[in-house]
């Protein structure tokens, strides 16, 4: 199961930035961003296969953990390197304890069949926590078919 942002659906409200902070003690993982009120972007780490910020870690606090990649902060030195590699920018700095932080998906932190508490309390259902081809069917069926145009992103591409 994979975390995945349908561009269409989303209506910028903000729920799912909400959602975070209050699993993560005050500090949100995710930020969506709406450009002249039409284009929301997911600010939602995609969990890259190859992920840069791995690579570019000094202290190997970045790991990939089964589907998520997460940092462990005890080892984070605040170097920022990962922040610079993420071709997305979806890593933030926390300068009150001076760590990285991300998206992991509250992989370790919810119990089994859980969804993340930011796709759960979507209310759009643009932010989706599933297999590739449940998003997939749901993209493909709705009223512009959209399809997928970034690493777990889905927008509508007209012909």
């Amino acid at each position: 199961m994979e975390l995945y942002f349908d561009i269409d659906l989303c209506v910028g409200c903000h729920a799912c930035e909400l959602a975070c902070a209050l699993q993560n003690h005050g500090e949100k993982r995710i930020n969506i961003e709406v450009f002249g009120g039409l284009f929301p972007l997911s600010g939602v780490c995609r969990q890259c296969e190859n992920s840069p910020c791995v690579q570019v870690c000094p202290k190997e606090a970045i790991k990939r953990t089964g589907d998520a990649v997460k940092i462990n902060e005890n080892l984070c030195i605040g170097c920022r390197s990962c922040s610079i590699a993420c071709p997305f920018g979806n890593i933030d700095f926390l300068e009150s304890r001076r760590v990285s932080v991300k998206c992991d998906e509250c992989l370790g932190r919810l119990k089994e069949g859980e969804r993340p508490p930011c796709a759960r309390v979507c209310p759009t259902g643009a932010l989706r926590f599933c297999e590739y081809e449940e998003m997939e069917k749901v993209a493909s069926t709705a009223k512009r078919r959209r399809e997928m145009v970034g690493p777990r992103i889905f927008a509508w591409r007209p012909k």
